[in-house]
């Protein structure tokens, strides 16, 4: 997944988290909000923030998406109005996972005292699958900040590639995906020079020579497949010689106007 750029604001109402997701189809964006937990999943994108405060999804909330600037606004209400919260542009602190790795809640019981051996084996059963279904649903994803400058950076000076080598820094967001797509380990890293020592190094080490062991084991069955003669063959070949004589007769002809120009040239002299 990749980490999207993102920043965040507020006021005594909201707070606005500013995300920034080009050229996407905005129907297929996901959020999520729960308590001080936000998420964001449009693939391969994913965002999740822990807020300092609890916020909610009413009527008020909403999520604007500008095509010139490539950004997703997303408008969070408040649950406490006036509340201001701490920390909130500590993007790194954002990140951090919680709910399993959080401090417990001072004054808040974690034993749970049951009357007798039976019921008590139900409920530790029944919080077991209860505690299967929140972690089924808690995503864990490892998010690291994304280096803006960085990517900068390397955009000017990395190495080029796609169309016309005008592309530069397409896979350095991707931290896992692409190795499925692009055989090559470091796209934005490797200078056009190795990729092709590097493309046929791989092929080498992939030739498997059995595979082609079967054209020689079944000959049989392909040699009058490879005997065939088109019908139009023939055509083809008549037709290439008809090529053939069409531009030497226009070479001749082009030679003898090009003779004929030059006597002329030379008798008006």
């Amino acid at each position: 997944m990749i980490t999207p750029s993102f920043s965040t604001s507020q006021d005594d109402t909201f707070v606005y988290i500013r995300i920034r997701v080009p050229h996407i189809k905005i129907s297929d964006v996901d959020v999520d909000v729960d308590g001080c937990t936000f998420k964001f999943y449009l693939k391969p994108y994913f965002l999740r923030l822990v807020l300092p405060g609890e916020v909610m999804e009413d009527d008020d909330a909403k999520a604007q998406y500008d095509v010139s600037t490539g950004e997703v606004l997303v408008h969070l209400s408040k649950v406490m109005k006036g509340e201001h919260f701490d920390g909130l542009d500590m993007l790194t602190t954002l990140l951090v996972k919680s709910k399993k790795n959080a401090m417990p809640v001072v004054g808040r019981s974690l034993i749970q005292v049951m009357d007798d051996g039976e019921e008590g084996s139900k409920a530790d059963g029944d919080d077991a699958e209860e505690g299967e279904e929140e972690e089924e649903d808690d995503w864990e994803v490892e998010q690291e900040l994304f280096d803006e400058t960085a990517f900068e950076k390397l955009t000017l000076s990395g190495p080029k590639y796609g169309f016309a080598n005008q592309s530069c820094g397409i896979f350095a967001r991707f931290q896992g995906e692409a190795l499925g797509v692009v055989e090559l380990p470091e796209p934005d890293q490797t200078p056009a020079s190795q990729r092709r020592a590097l493309r046929i190094a791989a092929q080498n080490r992939k030739f498997d020579e059995d595979h082609y062991l079967a054209d020689f084991v079944s000959g049989d069955d392909l040699k009058h497949l490879l005997d065939f003669t088109p019908y139009f063959n023939e055509q083809y070949v008549k037709y290439q010689q008809f090529l053939k004589s069409s531009a030497d007769e226009v070479q001749a002809v082009d030679r003898s106007s090009t003779s004929d120009a030059a006597q002329s040239s030379s008798s008006g002299r």
